[in-house]
């Protein structure tokens, strides 16, 4: 049986939904939020902040995942019907949510919750089987988005919970970021920088580092799940959140960021994790500022925007036998999404035109690589040109 090309490899369903999500879902939000063009189901910041972490985060996570854990724990790759259904179910989760408004909140709730718990037992059950703890901690971390996506449902119900699900869960995907992060950029950068200098510049991760660096991020959601029950909590969390920030800027040192400039591939990662960085102290000033509306977005639109699309393109460039190249149009993405970032964190200044800005920036982003990576996702597996 003839298995279709996008459900041979995870990376390719999941990283195609991804883009395309990202293309649409903040200018149709920015549409209904300013222009008034439709109804949203939900209050708009909630909705649009659920969307992009269980919506358009997930899928771009779930790609990754799929592809990476059969190389880490030498198994068979989750393809054919397995990913038939894990895309099935991501789908209809995204179609529930766009009906909210139509269908009973419970039947919206279970079926957008239903995908992640999916994706553990469908998609990469392969890490309950090694008896290694490393790479375990996935496992957890995306049950913990199952938890908070609950909770999101929650809170849009009415519930009164204790704590803000999104901020949690934006929590969770920083740490996603901070583990994977500390694995893929030395060793993306090691390679990167030995093909285009022709020698070798060592990355050599320091342990030690890493470990605090992990840490700081986890005391930062903690205190968030911590919530009201914290006394005074937005001062503790504005400074561990500064904390953090300064603790991962320092973690880049010795990444060779500078010799990086000449491979975007490369660079884009070091830059989306320095949108981590900054964008976790900006978030502390924020806060403590008192302005807790704007206190995520450079991390959600900077860091997470910019790691998802820099992960994306080189994953997809490597895993389907391309030149690890970013095509032009992708650099100019790249910067597209720091143009979106830095226009949101404006938006005391320059109001609404700081959103169109936003907006606009980060939806041509994303279709830009939509558009350049649809034949590499959707067309056989190449070999590299020597």
């Amino acid at each position: 049986m003839n298995v279709p090309i996008l459900l041979q490899n995870g990376f390719r369903p999941f990283f195609l939904l991804a883009g395309l999500y990202g293309t649409f879902l903040v200018p149709l939000w920015l549409g209904s939020y300013i222009g008034g063009w439709f109804a949203l189901p939900w209050p708009a910041g909630l909705f649009h902040g659920h969307e992009l972490v269980f919506g358009f985060v997930s899928a771009a996570i779930s790609g990754f995942l799929l592809t990476a854990v059969p190389n880490w724990e030498r198994s068979r790759p989750a393809t054919s019907w397995r990913l038939f259904i894990l895309v099935g179910v991501w789908i209809i989760g995204r179609g529930a949510m766009w009906t909210a408004g139509i269908l009973p909140p419970f039947a919206v709730a279970l079926l957008d919750i239903a995908y992640l718990p999916t994706l553990i037992v469908i998609g990469i059950p392969e890490l309950f089987k090694n008896k290694s703890n490393r790479n375990k901690v996935f496992v957890l971390l995306i049950f913990l988005l199952a938890v908070a996506n609950m909770f999101t449902h929650m809170a849009a119900s009415g519930f009164d919970v204790w704590a803000n699900p999104l901020v949690i869960s934006i929590d969770i995907v920083v740490i996603i970021i901070a583990i994977l992060g500390g694995r893929v950029i030395p060793a993306f950068t090691n390679g990167g920088l030995s093909q285009s200098l022709g020698k070798n510049i060592t990355v050599r991760p320091h342990s030690t580092i890493d470990l605090i660096a992990v840490i700081s991020v986890v005391a930062v959601f903690l205190s968030d799940v911590a919530g009201e029950y914290i006394a005074d909590y937005y001062p503790v969390s504005a400074i561990l959140a500064v904390v953090a920030g300064v603790i991962n800027l320092v973690r880049m040192n010795g990444w060779q960021t500078i010799h990086t400039l000449n491979k975007p591939i490369v660079w884009v990662l070091h830059l989306g994790y320095a949108w981590l960085a900054i964008g976790l102290i900006g978030r502390g000033i924020f806060e403590y500022a008192d302005m807790g509306p704007m206190a995520l977005h450079g991390v959600a639109v900077g860091a997470i925007g910019t790691m998802t699309l820099g992960v994306m393109s080189r994953a997809a460039l490597g895993h389907s036998g391309r030149a690890l190249v970013t095509p032009k149009p992708v650099v100019v993405s790249y910067v597209l999404i720091s143009v979106a970032g830095v226009a949101r964190l404006c938006q005391p200044i320059l109001g609404n035109d700081a959103l169109i800005i936003a907006a606009s920036a980060w939806g041509i982003a994303f279709a830009l690589f939509t558009i350049t990576y649809l034949p590499i996702l959707a067309l056989p597996r190449t070999n590299p040109p020597n």
